[in-house]
């Protein structure tokens, strides 16, 4: 991005690799394996097993592990979320599309969570 273009983003995005699964609420499929490439309180870029199409609604698992002292265990954030965008990149030959999920309906306790992430991985940066 150039000097002069100004962030659009709401909420800062910071590089995070956390496993996950992804699946259509709707549909009486097993659930997708991802893992997050970035991740923000507003959305995440994830790669993925198998294609989305645009504008699919979905359910999002995550788990998040936090070091002591915050409990020292692996907590789940389960959210609904939108794709807004699914690209075949090639990346990892298991996961071969690169999905972007910006969330719709995330619980108090599941924000406070992402919050908490954005900034435990924006700390180990400074």
């Amino acid at each position: 991005m150039g000097d002069n273009q100004k962030e659009r983003r709401r909420f800062s995005r910071v590089d995070a690799r956390l496993g996950g699964g992804l699946h259509e609420p709707l549909k009486k499929v097993p659930e997708n394996t991802i893992i997050t490439r970035n991740i923000s309180e507003s959305g995440l870029y994830c790669d993925c097993e198998v294609p989305f199409e645009v504008f699919t609604i979905v359910q999002l698992r995550l788990l998040v592990s936090f070091p002591k002292p915050s409990k020292g265990k692996t907590q789940e954030i389960i959210c609904e979320g939108i794709v807004v965008r699914c690209a075949e990149d090639g990346h990892d030959s298991s996961m071969p599309y690169a999905i972007a999920i910006h969330f719709l309906d995330v619980s108090e306790r599941d924000r406070d969570l992402l919050r908490k992430l954005v900034a435990m991985e924006q700390a180990k940066k400074n």
